[in-house]
């Protein structure tokens, strides 16, 4: 497995967690929100496994997840997908740099 190969499934990983975190902490504004940019998130980083050697996708979500939270004021998940959002962002900066 190449680096690049081990990020994508890091990507999946991250999407993973931004589609049940809101469920474990009850964030009702924030719910649904996230679990479509989870789900988007798993969807492009499995297809980048066996398609896509670009990471713009994975930014591209990854910086929508890290912006999502400023928008519902007050939702306990700030911080949490601020940080995910943020690794999913540079997951997929590090997979668009790698040779």
């Amino acid at each position: 497995m190449d680096s690049k190969e081990w990020m994508k499934w890091l990507s999946v990983l991250f999407g993973l967690a931004i589609l049940v975190v809101p469920f474990f902490l009850q964030a009702k504004a924030l719910t649904w929100t996230l679990v479509i940019l989870g789900l988007l998130v798993v969807i492009i980083g499995a297809w980048a496994l066996g398609v896509s050697k670009n990471g713009w996708y994975e930014i591209i979500l990854g910086l929508i997840a890290l912006a999502v939270p400023f928008f519902f004021t007050g939702s306990a998940l700030t911080w949490t997908e601020v940080i995910v959002g943020a690794i999913v962002a540079i997951v997929g900066y590090t997979i668009l740099t790698k040779k």
